[in-house]
């Protein structure tokens, strides 16, 4: 739970600390399939097309992507989660 570590700010990019190790906010950008008419698991719908540092940059690509292939019947999204930091 994000709520349970202190935030600060290095470059940019904030930290989380949880149990004594560091986590970086990073951002999935996520595709969801449709393939019309034809049934699918859902894990073969949804891409993980990147992730990339910044929450801007994030909303940028996922509206870019939503224009290009929107009608091609791709959804996009963008997604918070966490990088982890090696030990």
């Amino acid at each position: 739970m994000i709520g349970a570590g202190t935030l600060s700010e290095t470059l940019n990019e904030p930290r989380v600390y949880l149990m004594g190790k560091a986590k970086t906010h990073v951002y999935a950008i996520v595709r969801v399939d449709e393939f019309a008419g034809q049934p699918m698991a859902i894990e073969n719908k949804i891409t993980v097309k990147e992730v990339v540092r910044s929450l801007e940059k994030a909303k940028a690509e996922v509206a870019r992507l939503n224009t290009l292939n929107g009608a091609k019947g791709a959804k996009y999204f963008w997604q918070t989660t966490r990088l982890m930091e090696d030990d």
